[in-house]
């Protein structure tokens, strides 16, 4: 089997950000084009392997059923039934590694597609934007936010995916079985839509709030590190680790605040969920109690429930993990999408160098600032020259 290829090129992703700017979720999924077919056989994998699991209350069920009818021929549906789900238990191990395969080249790829791409943009973009965005932003946009893609990748491949197939498949049974049970079941959708609307703003805020703050981190103590001979030299590192103690208290506080609305966020949900189990538990004996359903169902209902109601309770979780995923598509394509690039197009190739150099009539003005601080200078500098500049803070030396 073919291993990682090179994919799209740096300019493909850097579209893909530009189409859906704004759209972080489109963003995300435009990333995988030209993996969308190994997307969809590594979801045809992952539904055999994980098979087992939604065919066990079946057999369960089946087996409870026979064993109280207690029929003759019932030995020999017993056997067969447990030797299907034997079947599918041998399945999963070749099943996971073609599943695993798949997906990995499609995440791999587009992570090593993001990291090129952000390469290939910071190598266009204009020298001024550089040092306004700070090295430290540059560097958490290259490592924190693409790992986040990563684990978002992660999330929406293997839990989502898992979150999908046990449930339609658990509905479609208990349709099929019951349609009370299953209108029951699907009394529990609402209550996961009120959970996830009351905590999606707050969470939302909370995750922005703390990549600025790790983002503004990231640049001071890239800018304190190359600064430390200054501020040996003019003794103000009480100063500057002041400075950056204040810094490290806000993320701290950021991150407390974060972690207190996911904590009530996952504690609200699971609460309301376990709460539903205990009625399902009773509603499906009722029925047994009434000949409307087989003892035995009653088993394979609260296993579907039991099901459903977990993958619910882990969406619901990963609502803070797909938020801070999409929070970080938004990241990085602030770098590729931003437009102060340098055009090298029709510029003259250097066939040689002496090593002199000429500064004509340069004029530079900060951004922000209306008064120039370098008018047209002129200077001249021969080869193997060393010129110093001299200056107070602020004269234009830099």
């Amino acid at each position: 089997m073919s291993s990682v290829k090179n994919g799209k090129a740096p300019e493909e992703y850097i579209k893909d950000f530009e189409e859906n700017k704004g759209h972080p979720l489109k963003t995300f999924m435009a990333l995988f084009k030209g993996y969308y077919h190994n997307l969809i056989l590594a979801g045809i994998f992952f539904f055999i392997k994980h098979s087992p699991v939604l065919v066990f209350p079946i057999v369960t069920a089946n087996i409870i059923n026979l064993i109280i009818e207690n029929k003759p021929g019932s030995l020999h549906s017993i056997i067969i039934n447990a030797i299907v789900i034997t079947a599918l238990l041998i399945l999963n191990l070749p099943m996971a590694d073609l599943q695993m395969h798949f997906r990995s080249i499609a995440q791999r790829s587009v992570e090593a597609g993001l990291r090129k791409s952000l390469v290939y943009k910071i190598q266009q973009l204009s020298i001024p934007y550089q040092k306004d965005i700070e090295t430290g932003r540059m560097q958490s946009k290259m490592i924190r936010d693409v790992e986040a893609v990563e684990t978002l990748s992660d999330q929406v491949f293997s839990n989502m995916m898992s979150i999908i197939t046990v449930s339609v498949a658990a509905f479609a049974v208990t349709a099929v079985k019951s349609l009370t049970v299953l209108v029951f079941f699907l009394l529990m959708g609402p209550v996961g839509a009120v959970v996830v609307y009351s905590f999606r703003k707050q969470i939302f805020r909370r995750n922005r709030t703390f990549r600025k703050e790790m983002e503004s981190a990231s640049g001071k103590v890239a800018e304190m590190v190359e600064l430390v001979p200054v501020t040996r030299a003019h003794a103000l590192e009480d100063e500057e680790s002041r400075v950056m103690g204040e810094q490290i208290e806000k993320i701290a506080e950021s991150g407390y605040q974060l972690d207190m609305v996911q904590t009530n966020f996952g504690a609200v949900s699971w609460i309301c969920f376990q709460l539903f189990q205990v009625i399902c538990l009773i509603f499906t004996a009722r029925m047994a109690l009434k000949g409307l359903i087989p003892a035995g169902d009653v088993v394979m209902y609260q296993s579907f429930f039991t099901q459903i109601v977990g993958q619910m309770n882990q969406l619901l979780n990963l609502i803070p993990i797909l938020t801070k995923g999409l929070e970080s598509v938004t990241s990085i394509g602030e770098i590729l999408t931003a437009d102060d690039i340098e055009e090298d197009n029709g510029k003259r190739i250097l066939t040689s160098m002496n090593g002199d150099y000429d500064f004509k009539d340069v004029t530079y003005r900060y951004p922000d600032n209306t008064d120039p601080a370098v008018l047209n200078l002129n200077l001249h500098v021969n080869a193997g020259e060393t010129v110093a500049f001299v200056g107070e803070s602020g004269a234009g030396k830099s």
